[in-house]
Protein backbone atom coordinates (compact mmCIF):
# COMPACT_ATOMS: atom_id res chain seq x y z
CA UNK A 1 0.00 0.00 0.00
CA UNK A 2 1.31 3.35 -1.34
CA UNK A 3 0.34 6.32 0.71
CA UNK A 4 0.04 9.63 -1.09
CA UNK A 5 2.39 11.57 0.51
CA UNK A 6 1.32 15.35 -0.38
CA UNK A 7 -2.11 15.03 1.27
CA UNK A 8 -2.82 17.20 4.37
CA UNK A 9 -3.07 13.95 6.26
CA UNK A 10 0.02 12.78 4.99
CA UNK A 11 1.91 16.44 6.08
CA UNK A 12 0.54 16.31 9.68
CA UNK A 13 1.68 12.83 9.93
CA UNK A 14 4.87 13.57 8.86
CA UNK A 15 4.82 17.05 11.33
CA UNK A 16 4.07 14.27 14.38
CA UNK A 17 6.70 12.04 13.08
CA UNK A 18 8.99 14.45 12.59
CA UNK A 19 8.49 16.82 15.14
CA UNK A 20 11.57 16.86 17.99
CA UNK A 21 12.06 18.54 21.18
CA UNK A 22 15.11 21.00 20.39
CA UNK A 23 12.86 22.53 17.06
CA UNK A 24 10.15 23.57 20.04
CA UNK A 25 10.29 27.12 20.94
CA UNK A 26 11.07 27.87 24.51
CA UNK A 27 8.00 29.92 25.19
CA UNK A 28 5.90 26.72 23.92
CA UNK A 29 7.60 24.14 26.57
CA UNK A 30 6.93 26.53 28.59
CA UNK A 31 3.52 26.36 28.29
CA UNK A 32 2.93 22.48 28.00
CA UNK A 33 4.94 22.60 31.02
CA UNK A 34 1.98 24.88 32.22
CA UNK A 35 -0.49 22.60 30.72
CA UNK A 36 0.64 19.61 32.33
CA UNK A 37 0.11 20.69 35.65
CA UNK A 38 -2.80 22.32 35.09
CA UNK A 39 -4.63 18.84 33.69
CA UNK A 40 -2.66 16.76 36.77
CA UNK A 41 -4.98 19.13 38.88
CA UNK A 42 -7.82 18.19 37.04
CA UNK A 43 -7.57 14.76 36.82
CA UNK A 44 -6.64 14.46 40.88
CA UNK A 45 -10.11 15.97 40.77
CA UNK A 46 -11.82 13.25 39.49
CA UNK A 47 -11.45 11.25 42.47
CA UNK A 48 -14.95 9.76 44.23
CA UNK A 49 -17.01 11.03 41.12
CA UNK A 50 -19.76 7.96 40.08
CA UNK A 51 -18.95 7.72 36.50
CA UNK A 52 -15.09 8.12 36.79
CA UNK A 53 -14.88 5.51 39.52
CA UNK A 54 -17.22 3.26 37.11
CA UNK A 55 -15.00 3.43 34.41
CA UNK A 56 -11.75 2.82 36.84
CA UNK A 57 -13.30 0.00 38.07
CA UNK A 58 -13.65 -1.54 34.38
CA UNK A 59 -10.32 -0.75 33.52
CA UNK A 60 -9.41 -2.51 37.07
CA UNK A 61 -11.38 -5.69 36.45
CA UNK A 62 -10.11 -6.09 32.38
CA UNK A 63 -6.54 -5.84 33.52
CA UNK A 64 -3.58 -6.76 35.36
CA UNK A 65 -3.68 -5.58 39.21
CA UNK A 66 0.14 -4.71 38.04
CA UNK A 67 1.44 -2.86 35.74
CA UNK A 68 3.95 0.06 34.53
CA UNK A 69 1.49 3.03 34.72
CA UNK A 70 -0.67 4.94 37.25
CA UNK A 71 -4.26 5.11 38.10
CA UNK A 72 -4.07 8.98 39.13
CA UNK A 73 -6.88 8.82 41.60
CA UNK A 74 -6.54 5.71 43.03
CA UNK A 75 -2.76 4.72 42.76
CA UNK A 76 -3.10 1.53 41.42
CA UNK A 77 -0.73 0.36 38.65
CA UNK A 78 -1.71 -1.32 35.04
CA UNK A 79 -1.57 -1.58 31.89
CA UNK A 80 -1.04 1.96 29.58
CA UNK A 81 -4.07 1.32 27.65
CA UNK A 82 -6.36 0.80 30.91
CA UNK A 83 -4.13 3.76 33.06
CA UNK A 84 -4.68 5.97 29.86
CA UNK A 85 -8.28 5.06 30.28
CA UNK A 86 -9.33 5.58 33.73
CA UNK A 87 -7.11 8.76 33.62
CA UNK A 88 -9.00 10.08 30.70
CA UNK A 89 -12.50 9.69 32.42
CA UNK A 90 -10.96 11.37 35.85
CA UNK A 91 -9.78 14.70 34.61
CA UNK A 92 -12.78 15.62 32.05
CA UNK A 93 -15.06 15.61 35.13
CA UNK A 94 -14.75 18.84 36.89
CA UNK A 95 -14.98 20.85 34.17
CA UNK A 96 -11.83 22.53 34.63
CA UNK A 97 -9.72 20.99 31.97
CA UNK A 98 -8.11 23.40 29.86
CA UNK A 99 -9.63 24.27 26.43
CA UNK A 100 -8.68 25.68 22.55
CA UNK A 101 -11.51 27.78 21.76
CA UNK A 102 -11.14 28.23 17.95
CA UNK A 103 -11.29 24.10 17.32
CA UNK A 104 -13.70 24.02 20.78
CA UNK A 105 -11.72 21.50 22.06
CA UNK A 106 -10.00 20.46 25.24
CA UNK A 107 -6.70 19.08 24.46
CA UNK A 108 -5.10 18.07 28.17
CA UNK A 109 -8.06 15.45 29.13
CA UNK A 110 -6.99 13.18 25.77
CA UNK A 111 -3.01 13.70 25.56
CA UNK A 112 -1.60 13.63 28.70
CA UNK A 113 -3.38 10.35 29.90
CA UNK A 114 -2.06 8.43 27.06
CA UNK A 115 1.30 10.10 26.69
CA UNK A 116 1.81 9.64 30.57
CA UNK A 117 0.94 6.29 30.80
CA UNK A 118 3.24 5.27 27.78
CA UNK A 119 6.47 7.16 29.23
CA UNK A 120 5.79 5.27 32.43
CA UNK A 121 6.03 2.11 29.92
CA UNK A 122 8.64 2.84 27.89
CA UNK A 123 10.51 5.23 31.16
CA UNK A 124 10.60 8.12 29.03
CA UNK A 125 12.37 11.06 29.42
CA UNK A 126 10.44 14.47 30.57
CA UNK A 127 11.95 16.17 27.03
CA UNK A 128 10.02 13.03 25.25
CA UNK A 129 7.01 13.42 27.41
CA UNK A 130 6.83 16.87 26.64
CA UNK A 131 7.73 17.08 22.77
CA UNK A 132 4.96 13.83 22.75
CA UNK A 133 2.41 16.27 24.18
CA UNK A 134 3.22 19.26 21.92
CA UNK A 135 2.91 17.01 19.13
CA UNK A 136 -0.86 15.70 20.56
CA UNK A 137 -2.16 19.20 21.14
CA UNK A 138 -1.37 20.48 17.89
CA UNK A 139 -2.41 17.32 15.99
CA UNK A 140 -5.44 17.66 17.90
CA UNK A 141 -6.57 21.54 17.84
CA UNK A 142 -5.80 20.80 13.64
CA UNK A 143 -8.35 18.73 13.35
CA UNK A 144 -10.78 20.54 15.67
CA UNK A 145 -10.31 23.34 13.49
CA UNK A 146 -10.50 21.90 10.43
CA UNK A 147 -13.63 20.01 10.98
CA UNK A 148 -15.17 23.19 12.12
CA UNK A 149 -18.86 24.74 14.13
CA UNK A 150 -20.60 22.17 12.13
CA UNK A 151 -19.05 19.29 13.48
CA UNK A 152 -19.29 20.48 16.96
CA UNK A 153 -23.40 20.96 16.80
CA UNK A 154 -23.29 16.99 16.88
CA UNK A 155 -20.38 15.88 18.18
CA UNK A 156 -18.14 15.94 20.94
CA UNK A 157 -15.02 17.71 19.23
CA UNK A 158 -13.00 16.32 22.11
CA UNK A 159 -14.28 12.84 22.01
CA UNK A 160 -13.51 13.15 18.21
CA UNK A 161 -10.63 14.72 17.22
CA UNK A 162 -8.85 14.00 20.76
CA UNK A 163 -8.73 10.30 19.10
CA UNK A 164 -6.49 11.25 16.51
CA UNK A 165 -4.48 13.64 19.18
CA UNK A 166 -3.66 10.85 21.46
CA UNK A 167 -2.23 8.39 18.81
CA UNK A 168 -0.08 11.39 17.53
CA UNK A 169 1.21 11.80 21.16
CA UNK A 170 2.18 8.09 21.06
CA UNK A 171 3.00 7.37 17.96
CA UNK A 172 5.60 10.03 19.09
CA UNK A 173 6.82 8.80 21.60
CA UNK A 174 6.99 5.15 20.47
CA UNK A 175 9.08 6.56 17.64
CA UNK A 176 6.58 6.28 14.53
CA UNK A 177 7.60 7.25 11.26
CA UNK A 178 5.78 9.74 8.82
CA UNK A 179 4.45 6.45 7.04
CA UNK A 180 3.38 4.72 9.96
CA UNK A 181 1.89 7.89 11.93
CA UNK A 182 -0.31 8.09 8.89
CA UNK A 183 -1.44 4.85 9.35
CA UNK A 184 -2.14 5.57 13.10
CA UNK A 185 -4.02 8.56 12.38
CA UNK A 186 -6.09 6.42 10.09
CA UNK A 187 -7.31 3.68 12.63
CA UNK A 188 -8.13 6.77 15.07
CA UNK A 189 -9.88 8.13 12.84
CA UNK A 190 -11.85 5.63 12.23
CA UNK A 191 -12.76 5.03 15.77
CA UNK A 192 -13.72 8.58 16.40
CA UNK A 193 -16.89 8.97 18.16
CA UNK A 194 -18.78 11.27 20.60
CA UNK A 195 -22.48 12.68 20.11
CA UNK A 196 -23.80 15.58 22.39
CA UNK A 197 -27.19 13.43 22.64
CA UNK A 198 -26.51 12.37 26.13
CA UNK A 199 -26.94 16.27 27.32
CA UNK A 200 -30.75 15.82 26.98
CA UNK A 201 -31.00 13.39 29.96
CA UNK A 202 -26.92 13.98 31.61
CA UNK A 203 -26.03 10.27 30.79
CA UNK A 204 -22.35 10.18 32.03
CA UNK A 205 -21.17 9.98 28.07
CA UNK A 206 -18.78 12.79 28.42
CA UNK A 207 -16.56 10.45 30.58
CA UNK A 208 -16.84 7.77 27.75
CA UNK A 209 -15.35 10.24 25.53
CA UNK A 210 -12.65 11.10 26.60
CA UNK A 211 -11.55 7.51 28.20
CA UNK A 212 -12.27 5.92 24.55
CA UNK A 213 -10.69 8.79 22.45
CA UNK A 214 -7.11 7.97 25.12
CA UNK A 215 -7.37 4.59 24.94
CA UNK A 216 -8.40 3.88 21.39
CA UNK A 217 -5.64 6.49 19.94
CA UNK A 218 -3.39 4.73 21.87
CA UNK A 219 -3.94 1.54 20.71
CA UNK A 220 -3.44 2.50 17.33
CA UNK A 221 -0.60 3.84 17.50
CA UNK A 222 0.71 0.37 19.07
CA UNK A 223 -1.10 -1.47 16.00
CA UNK A 224 0.74 1.06 13.24
CA UNK A 225 3.96 0.26 15.22
CA UNK A 226 3.14 -3.55 14.28
CA UNK A 227 2.79 -2.57 10.77
CA UNK A 228 -0.94 -2.25 10.85
CA UNK A 229 -2.50 -0.41 8.15
CA UNK A 230 -5.16 2.51 8.56
CA UNK A 231 -7.10 4.62 6.22
CA UNK A 232 -4.26 7.24 4.48
CA UNK A 233 -6.55 10.10 3.89
CA UNK A 234 -8.79 9.54 6.79
CA UNK A 235 -9.37 13.10 7.35
CA UNK A 236 -10.35 14.64 4.06
CA UNK A 237 -11.29 11.72 1.89
CA UNK A 238 -14.82 11.12 0.33
CA UNK A 239 -15.90 8.54 3.00
CA UNK A 240 -13.82 10.42 5.59
CA UNK A 241 -14.03 12.00 8.96
CA UNK A 242 -14.98 15.38 7.06
CA UNK A 243 -17.16 13.77 4.40
CA UNK A 244 -19.45 11.78 6.87
CA UNK A 245 -18.95 14.55 10.19
CA UNK A 246 -18.54 18.02 9.14
CA UNK A 247 -20.28 20.77 6.38
CA UNK A 248 -17.90 23.52 6.52
CA UNK A 249 -14.77 21.57 6.82
CA UNK A 250 -11.50 23.47 5.92
CA UNK A 251 -8.38 21.48 4.91
CA UNK A 252 -6.17 23.93 4.89
CA UNK A 253 -6.50 24.05 9.05
CA UNK A 254 -4.53 20.69 8.88
CA UNK A 255 -1.10 22.26 7.75
CA UNK A 256 -1.34 25.96 8.38
CA UNK A 257 1.83 26.95 10.09
CA UNK A 258 2.90 23.86 10.96
CA UNK A 259 5.94 24.10 12.91
CA UNK A 260 5.29 28.06 13.20
CA UNK A 261 2.27 28.64 14.66
CA UNK A 262 2.31 27.01 17.37
CA UNK A 263 -1.84 26.74 18.21
CA UNK A 264 -1.23 24.92 21.73
CA UNK A 265 -0.15 28.82 22.34
CA UNK A 266 -4.11 29.75 22.06
CA UNK A 267 -4.90 27.28 24.85
CA UNK A 268 -6.44 28.45 27.59
CA UNK A 269 -6.49 27.69 31.87
CA UNK A 270 -10.10 27.72 32.88
CA UNK A 271 -10.49 30.17 35.73
CA UNK A 272 -13.73 28.84 36.83
CA UNK A 273 -15.54 25.25 36.87
CA UNK A 274 -17.76 25.65 34.30
CA UNK A 275 -18.07 25.92 30.09
CA UNK A 276 -15.80 28.53 28.72
CA UNK A 277 -19.23 29.74 27.65
CA UNK A 278 -19.70 31.41 30.52
CA UNK A 279 -16.57 32.83 31.45
CA UNK A 280 -17.25 36.27 29.68
CA UNK A 281 -19.98 37.01 31.45
CA UNK A 282 -18.50 35.70 35.07
CA UNK A 283 -15.63 38.10 34.48
CA UNK A 284 -18.16 40.85 33.63
CA UNK A 285 -19.58 40.43 37.05
CA UNK A 286 -16.39 39.88 39.28
CA UNK A 287 -15.31 43.02 37.34
CA UNK A 288 -18.24 45.36 37.19
CA UNK A 289 -19.60 44.23 40.56
CA UNK A 290 -18.53 46.98 43.17
CA UNK A 291 -20.61 49.64 40.87
CA UNK A 292 -23.96 47.52 40.26
CA UNK A 293 -25.23 44.48 40.82
CA UNK A 294 -26.25 40.85 38.61
CA UNK A 295 -29.61 42.01 37.76
CA UNK A 296 -28.27 45.24 35.46
CA UNK A 297 -25.00 42.92 34.37
CA UNK A 298 -27.25 40.06 33.47
CA UNK A 299 -29.00 42.58 31.27
CA UNK A 300 -26.78 44.77 29.57
CA UNK A 301 -27.19 45.15 26.00
CA UNK A 302 -25.01 46.87 23.30
CA UNK A 303 -26.70 49.77 22.34
CA UNK A 304 -25.92 51.02 25.78
CA UNK A 305 -22.21 50.66 25.15
CA UNK A 306 -20.54 53.62 23.80
CA UNK A 307 -16.91 55.60 23.67
CA UNK A 308 -16.97 59.30 24.76
CA UNK A 309 -14.12 62.16 24.93
CA UNK A 310 -13.31 60.67 28.14
CA UNK A 311 -13.64 57.12 27.58
CA UNK A 312 -15.99 53.95 27.45
CA UNK A 313 -19.33 54.12 28.96
CA UNK A 314 -22.20 52.18 30.05
CA UNK A 315 -25.55 53.80 30.42
CA UNK A 316 -27.98 52.00 32.01
CA UNK A 317 -31.25 53.13 31.73
CA UNK A 318 -32.98 53.81 34.84
CA UNK A 319 -36.01 51.53 34.29
CA UNK A 320 -33.41 48.82 34.66
CA UNK A 321 -32.51 49.83 37.59
CA UNK A 322 -33.80 48.40 41.23
CA UNK A 323 -34.35 51.76 42.13
CA UNK A 324 -36.37 53.11 38.91
CA UNK A 325 -39.74 53.73 41.20
CA UNK A 326 -37.22 56.36 43.24
CA UNK A 327 -38.19 60.30 41.62
CA UNK A 328 -34.22 61.15 41.89
CA UNK A 329 -33.01 58.35 39.90
CA UNK A 330 -32.02 58.85 36.72
CA UNK A 331 -29.95 57.16 34.61
CA UNK A 332 -26.77 55.83 35.76
CA UNK A 333 -23.45 56.12 33.57
CA UNK A 334 -21.04 53.50 34.10
CA UNK A 335 -17.33 54.03 33.40
CA UNK A 336 -15.63 51.16 32.14
CA UNK A 337 -12.00 50.58 33.06
CA UNK A 338 -9.79 47.38 32.86
CA UNK A 339 -11.31 44.17 32.58
CA UNK A 340 -14.78 45.37 32.63
CA UNK A 341 -13.83 47.30 29.67
CA UNK A 342 -11.82 44.03 28.09
CA UNK A 343 -14.97 41.54 29.03
CA UNK A 344 -17.57 43.86 27.10
CA UNK A 345 -15.36 44.69 24.27
CA UNK A 346 -15.39 41.02 23.52
CA UNK A 347 -18.67 40.77 23.79
CA UNK A 348 -19.44 43.65 21.59
CA UNK A 349 -17.90 41.59 18.81
CA UNK A 350 -19.89 38.42 19.70
CA UNK A 351 -23.11 39.93 19.75
CA UNK A 352 -22.78 43.55 18.64
CA UNK A 353 -27.00 44.07 19.02
CA UNK A 354 -29.34 42.81 21.80
CA UNK A 355 -28.02 41.33 24.55
CA UNK A 356 -24.20 41.21 25.41
CA UNK A 357 -24.87 37.74 27.57
CA UNK A 358 -27.72 36.35 25.37
CA UNK A 359 -29.59 33.01 27.30
CA UNK A 360 -29.79 29.46 25.81
CA UNK A 361 -32.88 29.76 27.18
CA UNK A 362 -36.23 30.83 25.35
CA UNK A 363 -37.70 32.20 28.26
CA UNK A 364 -35.60 35.21 28.13
CA UNK A 365 -33.36 36.85 26.23
CA UNK A 366 -30.55 37.07 28.25
CA UNK A 367 -29.13 34.97 31.01
CA UNK A 368 -30.60 34.54 34.48
CA UNK A 369 -28.65 36.15 37.45
CA UNK A 370 -29.59 33.13 39.46
CA UNK A 371 -27.12 31.54 37.45
CA UNK A 372 -24.11 33.14 38.76
CA UNK A 373 -25.39 33.10 41.93
CA UNK A 374 -25.62 28.99 41.90
CA UNK A 375 -22.21 28.65 39.99
CA UNK A 376 -20.59 29.86 43.73
CA UNK A 377 -23.17 28.35 45.61
CA UNK A 378 -22.07 24.73 44.59
CA UNK A 379 -18.39 25.53 45.36
CA UNK A 380 -19.78 26.17 49.23
CA UNK A 381 -17.86 23.74 51.66
CA UNK A 382 -21.73 23.47 52.88
CA UNK A 383 -23.05 22.87 49.79
CA UNK A 384 -24.52 19.18 49.23
CA UNK A 385 -26.27 19.87 45.93
CA UNK A 386 -25.41 16.51 43.51
CA UNK A 387 -22.73 15.09 45.90
CA UNK A 388 -21.57 13.21 43.35
CA UNK A 389 -20.09 16.00 41.93
CA UNK A 390 -16.20 16.39 42.17
CA UNK A 391 -15.34 20.56 42.33
CA UNK A 392 -13.20 22.75 43.92
CA UNK A 393 -14.50 23.88 47.40
CA UNK A 394 -14.16 27.60 48.30
CA UNK A 395 -12.57 28.36 51.52
CA UNK A 396 -14.82 30.37 52.95
CA UNK A 397 -18.86 29.89 53.66
CA UNK A 398 -21.71 31.81 53.25
CA UNK A 399 -20.66 33.76 50.56
CA UNK A 400 -22.46 35.36 48.00
CA UNK A 401 -21.52 37.33 44.29
CA UNK A 402 -23.17 40.24 45.93
CA UNK A 403 -20.41 40.30 48.72
CA UNK A 404 -18.30 41.51 45.94
CA UNK A 405 -19.91 45.46 46.18
CA UNK A 406 -18.91 44.78 49.91
CA UNK A 407 -15.49 44.51 48.78
CA UNK A 408 -15.11 46.89 47.00
CA UNK A 409 -16.25 49.25 48.83
CA UNK A 410 -13.70 48.51 51.14
CA UNK A 411 -11.57 48.49 48.58
CA UNK A 412 -12.28 51.88 47.95
CA UNK A 413 -11.73 53.10 51.19
CA UNK A 414 -8.49 51.48 52.22
CA UNK A 415 -6.96 53.04 49.01
CA UNK A 416 -8.60 56.49 50.10
CA UNK A 417 -11.44 57.13 48.09
CA UNK A 418 -13.36 60.02 49.36
CA UNK A 419 -17.14 58.69 50.68
CA UNK A 420 -18.97 60.86 48.32
CA UNK A 421 -17.39 59.14 45.54
CA UNK A 422 -17.64 55.85 46.88
CA UNK A 423 -21.21 55.43 47.29
CA UNK A 424 -21.64 57.22 43.92
CA UNK A 425 -19.68 54.70 42.39
CA UNK A 426 -21.91 52.01 44.48
CA UNK A 427 -25.04 53.65 42.43
CA UNK A 428 -26.35 54.66 46.07
CA UNK A 429 -28.31 57.57 46.74
CA UNK A 430 -27.23 60.27 49.58
CA UNK A 431 -29.58 60.52 52.44
CA UNK A 432 -31.66 62.86 53.34
CA UNK A 433 -31.30 66.67 51.94
CA UNK A 434 -27.93 65.85 51.00
CA UNK A 435 -29.36 63.70 48.50
CA UNK A 436 -31.65 66.10 47.37
CA UNK A 437 -29.47 68.89 46.54
CA UNK A 438 -26.30 67.60 45.56
CA UNK A 439 -27.08 66.23 42.32
CA UNK A 440 -23.17 66.11 40.90
CA UNK A 441 -22.59 62.47 39.38
CA UNK A 442 -18.55 62.49 40.31
CA UNK A 443 -18.18 60.90 36.50
CA UNK A 444 -14.65 61.90 36.13
CA UNK A 445 -13.81 61.04 39.80
CA UNK A 446 -15.60 57.76 39.57
CA UNK A 447 -13.44 56.88 36.40
CA UNK A 448 -10.15 57.85 38.22
CA UNK A 449 -11.04 55.96 40.96
CA UNK A 450 -12.57 52.27 39.68
CA UNK A 451 -8.80 52.55 37.70
CA UNK A 452 -7.51 52.64 40.84
CA UNK A 453 -9.86 49.78 42.34
CA UNK A 454 -8.89 47.57 38.46
CA UNK A 455 -5.05 48.76 39.05
CA UNK A 456 -5.41 47.28 43.01
CA UNK A 457 -7.84 43.71 41.87
CA UNK A 458 -5.74 42.75 39.26
CA UNK A 459 -2.48 43.25 41.48
CA UNK A 460 -4.11 40.82 43.96
CA UNK A 461 -4.86 38.44 41.20
CA UNK A 462 -1.29 38.57 40.24
CA UNK A 463 -0.20 37.54 43.82
CA UNK A 464 -2.23 34.32 43.53
CA UNK A 465 -1.59 32.86 40.37
CA UNK A 466 1.88 33.67 40.77
CA UNK A 467 3.67 31.34 42.85
CA UNK A 468 6.97 33.18 45.20
CA UNK A 469 9.98 32.17 43.88
CA UNK A 470 11.36 29.07 45.92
Amino acid sequence: MTNNTTSHTAQLATFAAGLRFEDIPEPVVRKIEDLLVDWFGSAVAGHGSRPVETITRFAQAMGPSEGPSEVIINGARTTPYLAAMANAAASHVAEQDDVHNGSVFHPATVVFPPAVAVAQALGASGKQLLAASVVGYEVGIRVGEFLGRSHYRVFHTTGTAGTLAAAAAVGHLLGLNAQQMQHALGSAGTQSAGLWEFLRTAADSKQLHTAHAAAAGLMSAYLAKEGFTGAAEILEGPQGMAAGMSSDADPSRLVDGLGSRWALLDTAIKPYPVCHFIHGCADAALALRPEIGSTEIVAIEGREVAQAGDGWWWTIPREKMKMRRNPLTVDLRVPLEGRALAVVKRRLQVTPAGYLFPSTSKKRGHIDQKALGVAVYVHMPHCEFREEWIRPRLPVAGWAPHDLRRTGRTLLASLGCPTEVAEAILGHLQPGIVGTYNRFDYAAERRAWLRQLSAKLESLARQDLIPSPA
